[in-house]
């Protein structure tokens, strides 16, 4: 997710836990399964001294920190060009060392920078008491034997996180709708958000509405909202004469249901780079021609352009929140696979194309309007 920030001193690349930082730093993963993300919650949905930690003014500050999972940004001395994008498969180098570094060496608050420790009062949540989960987002169903992955939590430099609280949550939230767009991670993350508030209001009265694209998960004694719509790529896909049509300069007709949400958060990624089987589309679209394939990265840029243009031409920023998730690593064994063995170390990864799909996000995002 990105955050803007207009104080200089603060503009600067952070990455979050759910990836290798830039050139060696990185976040140690205690659970490898990319589908076990309850900890990541735990760490970023807490409420009243993680806003004192970050200085948000605004009553809608509880959201903005909920979704400080990726990194601020600053891309002031890059421009948006194609040319660009299409580079970067040759320039990684370079553009790694043009990122500015985060350093540990702080006295202050520095939620991104930290370890994973082992914390025996968790989980927030039993994954056999919280009846939304899909099961191929259960890490027990699928066969994980032991529990320890889930008594981790993130203790950021020089300061503590307070434990989420999920009525407290509920009475910020009240009367608004919260919406996650994007793949199987944005899914993911409201299963989990769900269930980590549900477990705190048991008694409460719920409603939940599955449905294709729109899913949704109702607080009714609170008037809360909490929905989940896929569009693993954001713009649209059509079926044309038994063919799938990525349509890379359209969105509207994702967007008609995402207009009124209070906090909007969208993620994209994984979905560009699938092939075989695993892809998504049969031709791509762009203006009036049609294409079985092009570079990926390109697509994502021109994908990307067109929902963030929709995004400022569509939304009132000063009554909706909008985030965005980046993009996270997949930590398996085998395709379909998740290593079960926890890290317990510090490590470094190899995530050239992930880098070079966050570098594309992050020029793109940077051309946003400041809400």
């Amino acid at each position: 997710m990105i955050l803007f920030t207009d104080n200089k001193k603060t503009q600067s690349f952070i990455y979050s836990h759910f990836f290798k930082t830039v050139q060696t730093s990185f976040f140690p993963l205690p659970f490898p399964c990319p589908f076990c993300l309850q900890p990541f919650f735990s760490l970023f949905l807490s409420t009243d001294s993680a806003m004192a930690l970050l200085h948000f003014q605004s009553p809608f500050a509880a959201f903005q920190h909920l979704f400080a999972l990726l990194f601020l940004l600053s891309l002031h001395h890059h421009t948006a060009s194609c040319a660009l994008l299409l580079s970067l498969r040759h320039h990684h180098n370079t553009l790694r060392q043009q990122r500015p570094m985060i350093h540990a060496n702080q006295t202050n608050c520095a939620l991104f920078v930290g370890t994973w420790i082992q914390d025996d009062s968790y989980p927030l949540y039993q994954s056999s008491n919280c009846p939304i989960i899909d099961p191929q987002f259960n890490c027990k169903m699928f066969g994980r034997p032991d529990s320890e992955y889930l008594r981790y939590r993130w203790r950021p430099l020089n300061c503590d996180l307070p434990r989420f609280n999920g009525e407290e949550f509920l009475l910020q939230m009240k009367g608004k709708t919260l919406m996650f767009v994007g793949d199987s991670l944005g899914r993911n993350q409201w299963q989990s958000l769900i269930c980590m508030i549900y477990t705190a209001v048991p008694q409460t009265q719920t409603q939940l509405v599955r449905g294709e694209p729109l899913s949704t998960f109702r607080f009714l004694d609170y008037g809360v909202t909490i929905s989940f719509y896929r569009a693993p790529y954001l713009v649209e896909i059509d079926v044309v004469q038994g063919k799938r049509i990525l349509r890379l300069e359209e969105v509207d007709g994702n967007g008609d249901l995402w207009r009124n949400a209070d906090v909007l958060s969208f993620n994209t990624g994984h979905w560009w780079e699938h092939q075989g089987s695993l892809q998504g589309w049969d031709y791509i679209e762009l203006g009036s021609k049609y294409y079985p394939d092009m570079d990926r990265l390109a697509a994502l840029e021109r994908g990307m352009r067109t929902w963030a243009n929709w995004v400022d031409n569509n939304i009132d920023r000063s009554r909706t929140k909008v985030f965005f998730l980046g993009i996270s690593p997949s930590h398996t064994k085998t395709l379909f696979s998740c290593l079960l063995l926890p890290i317990f170390h510090t490590m470094t990864v190899e995530v050239q194309i992930i880098e070079q799909r966050l570098t594309v996000t992050a020029i793109v995002l940077s051309s946003l309007k400041r809400g």
